[in-house]
């Protein structure tokens, strides 16, 4: 079925990714509550996250990708007028779509999107909401067999031109300067730390805050975050393993300010005085824990959050903007926000680069052959001599290109004049 839906033309495949983008708003309930099931997430965060994001990106992907896939005529040098060149997208035929546990609704459903857009029909491996992610794309009417699911770990063995998956990086450092807005930072702060339960890759690990702020942010931040009812953040996968975590970060001298495994559950964690020698600083953890360090000034700050490893997301807090968007290009992220710290906005899936990533990018050239090429057979002298002198006075200093015209001109009424025979 991939060349059948490849021979469509992009008007028709935008237009099947908005009816996807219904099939969602028509199912929001059953969904937002298989979801929920799967994921353990809270019914809200499941609206806001996985599927109104979702519609948003199907409705992006159907509006922006006619344009991003359109050939696209491209210049060429002076001399080889009249010709023509375009930039031609072609299908790379099937692309793999993996999916992770900390995504496995979100980011592989635009993957899907994306590779349908250029022309391509999709080998899915997302469990456990793969089939339901299937479901809607054929429910729009996408004919059945351009988008399968596979085996988890078959894409390894099958082949496939591509394999689009979740980010390679992990969660990132928030750096808090001193004229941060306090109220709006912490809130930043409790969402970039405990939102999906900590599990999303896009999330915050690490939190760099100056002294000067930091006795004020951790009193909020600590209140806020005993605030929070099991009910807002999702459990942990491995509560075990990241209580292990914590303890030994408090043995080596951190403070555990609220959270931690309760018996019951494991509440968001809050740990101050944490160090770049601690397991929780080097291994972000998977679940809602905060790692809060206290850094002396600015420069220390960006010093501290810039050395830490390429992160997904990374965010900077202050009310100047101009100094914050000077640090965000410091971070080692691929996205790095502003007074904000959002778990979706992937630049490449935003940017043509999601598109091209899925198509064979080749040049298509015309000539009306009225004319033969200059630099065709026979090459004598005259020739040599004729493109010396059109280089320099077409692409030379202005006061050589007399000179270069007398010199030339002969050799270049000889070419021209072969040029016409032919």
């Amino acid at each position: 079925m991939q060349p059948f839906w490849a021979a469509l033309p992009l008007a028709d495949r935008a237009r099947y990714l908005r009816r996807c983008a219904q099939v969602i708003l028509d199912s929001l309930d059953p969904m937002a509550d298989l979801i929920a099931g799967e994921t353990g997430l809270p019914r809200a965060e499941v609206l806001s996250t996985q599927l109104l994001t979702s519609v948003d990106a199907l409705h992006r992907t159907a509006r922006n990708g006619p344009d991003a896939l359109a050939d696209r005529r491209v210049g060429l040098p002076l001399l080889t007028r009249p010709k023509r060149a375009y930039l031609v997208c072609e299908p790379l035929g099937v692309i793999g779509v993996r999916g992770a546990a900390a995504e496995p609704w979100t980011l592989p459903l635009q993957e899907v999107a994306i590779a349908l857009m250029c022309g391509n029909g999709v080998l899915l491996d997302s469990p456990p909401l793969g089939e339901r992610i299937r479901w809607v794309f054929e429910r729009a009417g996408v004919p059945e067999g351009v988008v399968c699911e596979v085996a988890p770990g078959a894409l390894d063995e099958i082949g496939v031109r591509r394999v689009l998956g979740p980010p390679s990086g992990g969660k990132g450092p928030m750096l808090v300067l001193a004229d941060a807005p306090r109220g709006h930072t912490v809130s930043g702060a409790l969402w970039g730390g405990f939102a999906t339960g900590g599990r999303s890759p896009s999330g915050v690990a690490r939190v760099y805050v100056v002294r000067e702020a930091a006795e004020p942010f951790v009193e909020r931040l600590v209140a806020r975050a005993e605030t929070l009812g099991s009910g807002e953040v999702a459990p942990p996968e491995d509560p075990g393993e990241l209580q292990r975590m914590v303890d030994e970060a408090v043995g080596q001298g951190a403070e555990l300010r609220c959270g931690g495994a309760d018996g019951a559950g494991f509440p968001p964690a809050v740990l101050t005085g944490v160090t770049d020698e601690m397991r929780v600083a080097r291994e972000p953890p998977r679940g809602p824990v905060l790692a809060v360090t206290v850094v002396e000034d600015e420069e220390a700050g960006i010093a501290a959050a810039s050395s830490a490893p390429w992160a997904v997301s990374a965010s900077v807090w202050t009310c100047d903007r101009a100094r914050g968007t000077r640090i965000a290009r410091l971070l080692p992220a691929e996205r790095v926000w502003v007074n904000d710290h959002m778990h979706w906005g992937s630049g490449r899936l935003r940017s043509r680069a999601g598109f091209h990533e899925c198509v064979q990018v080749r040049l298509v050239g015309w000539e009306p052959s009225h004319t033969g090429d200059a630099w065709w057979f026979p090459y004598d002298e005259h020739l040599a001599r004729a493109l010396e002198a059109a280089s320099r006075i077409v692409y030379g200093r202005d006061d050589d290109k007399p000179a270069a015209l007398r010199r030339g001109l002969g050799p270049l009424l000889r070419v021209g004049t072969r040029m016409l025979r032919r």
